[in-house]
């Protein structure tokens, strides 16, 4: 809980009790052209509502979420950007900058979690039916399975005992 405080204490400064009454609340088509233009062109959200003439970013995405095409068209918009944040994150990755590799980490998070499909890591799983010497006696994965982690814990058993000074020796 303590973690989210400071964001919430910038958040409060952000936004002042006349930006909820300046601001524009009602949809406006023209506005929503404007933010999702400046989205395909790398803009985040907040810093295009950080002018006092847009909506507030709650405010959009109440928008979005009344406009299906709003949204729509918002979306793409954003993994427009994602391709750009992409290539900002090749340009600082290449600029041997002290505080490159931060804004690397941060750009890399940002368009994996953003664009997964294009983005984000991959596993190779190759997938495939059973053949027939497979149902006729081939690997039995279950067991193979079972046995490795009895494996595994008889070693961890032996381990513990070596720690303790040997097995338990019985009185002769």
């Amino acid at each position: 809980m303590a973690r989210l405080q400071p964001t919430l204490r910038i958040v409060q400064l952000r936004y002042t009790a006349d930006d909820y009454r300046s601001r524009p609340k009602d949809y406006d088509p023209r506005l929503a052209d404007m933010i999702v233009e400046m989205t395909r062109q790398g803009e985040t959200l907040p810093a295009i509502c950080a002018d006092g003439d847009m909506p507030l970013p709650g405010t959009f995405l109440l928008w979005c979420r009344d406009e299906p095409e709003l949204e729509a068209r918002w979306v793409e918009a954003r993994k427009h950007g994602t391709d750009l944040h992409h290539d900002e994150m090749m340009e600082y990755g290449l600029s041997g900058a002290p505080d490159a590799p931060v804004k690397v980490a941060a750009l890399k998070t940002h368009v994996e979690r953003e664009w997964p499909e294009k983005y984000g890591t991959r596993s190779l799983v190759r997938v495939s039916q059973p053949t027939e010497q497979d149902l006729a006696g081939g690997i039995d994965y279950s067991a193979e399975l079972r046995r490795k982690l009895d494996l595994m814990a008889e070693r961890q058993a032996l381990a513990r005992e070596a720690e303790a000074g040997g097995p338990e020796e019985t009185g002769s």
